[in-house]
Order: C-alpha cells, then structure tokens, then sequence
C-alpha cells in the first residue's frame, strides 16, 4: 500500500544530455522508503517504480500520495523513455499511462521498444508517479475512416474516428422443437476488418476476445456453451501471435431450453473488439433483445 509523500527541499542541478534542459533532484518519502526524484523539463518524475498494479489501481495509487503525484499521461510516459538512462531504474517491460480509451483498454510504452500500444487494463504493469510537466494541446483530427489516410497525419495529433462501426449485428431465435431454442447472434464485417472468438484468452499484448453474456431468468436455462461459426485460426504480423477471429462474417450460437409457456423477452450483450491493418477500435458492448414466443 502507498502512503503519503513529501519532498524535501534540497535541490541539484544538472544538464539533461537528451534535450539540454535543466533538471533537478529531490526526495519523496512514500511508506517510509525515501524515493529520489529527477526533472526533465518541468516534468518531475520518480527514480523507481511504484510496483505493479492494474490501470485503475495504479491510478489510485498515484493520486493517493498527494501533492501533485499522478500517473503520466501518454507524452509524458514517452518523455520518460526518451530519458531513461537519465532517470535509471526502468525495466525493459510495459508502463502504464493515464492516457485510456474508454473503460477496457488505456496506453501502455514498452521500455525495451519504445513502442506504445493499447491494451486490456485489467493485468498489472509497471508504473511510476510524476507531477508539474507542462499542458501539452494535442491537435485533434475528426473524421470517418472513408476521409483519412492515417499515414498523413502528422505526429502529435490524435486521430478521432467518429460514426465508425464495421460490424452490423442481427439477433434471432430458432425454435429447435422440444421447447429448446438456438439463439443465434450474426455480424456482418465490413472488408479488412476482423472480431475475434470468444476463445482467445485476456492476454497483455493480444486483442480482446469476444465475451457474450446472458441475463438471468427463471423463463429459460443456457445448454451448454457458445458454438461459434467462420472462426479461421491465423498468424497476425501486427500482434505477433496466432489468433483465432473472424472476417466478413462472425456467427456465435447458443441454445436454450425455455421453462416458460408465455411469451418472455431474452436479453443479453455481446463485447467485442475489431481491428483493421494494426488498428484497433476500442471494446464496445451491442446489447440484445429477443422475444420468444412457445
């Protein structure tokens, strides 16, 4: 656990060799262990990590030692790459920034690479605390992904992708006799974009996986699990790892036995992530109605 932090007030100050501004060092004392700090710039930054933590908890934690001390947003996390034979300390693995998108995926940088990605916050990374830095207005470009060529955007700006969803879902229910039922969730893919199968596992540095779920209800029981159709197992270049997903077209089956002789409406989600040429949009949810009539 973090506790409370304080910097003393001694100062030194020496030239950055990365981008000859001035930096000075401190020291913070969290839970009782006194952690030096260095500025680049304006942005002070500590000399060690704070430990491993999930995107919220090391959110929380950052915040909770006071005076300023926070996560760093995604420029300020490549600041501290930039120098971190200066600042020391840094493993060769994948820091959290407080930069995110939505509420599964935020920014990480790996510190070997230098390349930053976004994935699941829901497993611990590395993560170290700064405060002060300047106000960085980053250039904003809105559009639809007919009117761009990502390639052309200069660096510095973000790109925000509006009225953009490559998948068209439809949701039926076939009666199968015998008061058993096939729910069956269709996506229609627009070209060159893949969903991926319920299968693939959470993991730090592959895409999501699709995760349907159903609502609780007396009228009906879940037989068994979810059969998927036009899943194709393939080696993505971008992610670097086999995966198995879905192009043109994702179809995601379910059978239910209905314990109900009136007419009840099934509801349920599906989460899914899609990506295209390295490009991911974040998770969205496509909740469902079906009504069933014995």
């Amino acid at each position: 656990m973090l506790g409370s932090c304080g910097a003393n007030e001694s100062e030194s100050t020496a030239s950055d060799g990365a981008n000859e501004s001035e930096s000075a060092a401190s020291t913070v004392n969290v839970d009782g262990r006194e952690i030096s700090t260095i500025k680049i710039g304006n942005l002070e930054v500590m000399t060690e990590d704070l430990g491993e933590m999930k995107w919220g908890e090391a959110m929380d934690a950052c915040e909770t030692l006071g005076d300023g001390w926070r996560l760093p947003t995604k420029d300020e996390l490549n600041i501290s790459y930039k120098n971190k034979e200066k600042i020391g300390g840094f493993t060769d693995y994948t820091y959290w920034s407080s930069t995110d998108r939505g509420s599964f995926i935020a920014w990480i940088q790996d510190f070997n690479l230098g390349r930053q990605s976004l994935v699941s916050k829901h497993f611990p990374r590395y993560f170290r605390a700064v405060r002060g830095g300047d106000s960085i207005i980053q250039d904003t470009v809105t559009t639809t992904l007919e009117e761009v060529d990502l390639s052309e955007i200069e660096d510095n700006k973000e790109v925000i992708i509006e009225n953009t969803q490559p998948i068209t879902w439809n949701f039926i229910a076939n009666s199968l006799g015998n008061d058993k039922y096939e729910i069956k969730l269709q996506g229609f893919i627009d070209q060159g974009w893949q969903t991926y199968s319920t299968t693939v596992e959470m993991s730090d540095e592959g895409p999501l996986g699709s995760w349907v779920t159903f609502e609780t209800s007396d009228n009906y029981d879940l037989i068994d699990g979810i059969i998927e159709e036009n899943a194709h197992s393939y080696y993505d270049e971008t992610w670097e790892m086999d995966i198995i997903g879905f192009s043109n077209e994702a179809i995601f089956k379910q059978k239910i036995k209905i314990n109900s002789s009136t007419e009840f409406t099934l509801k349920g989600n599906i989460n899914f992530m899609v990506c295209k040429d390295g490009a991911c949009l974040p998770p969205e949810d496509k909740p469902f109605e079906i009504t069933i009539t014995p």
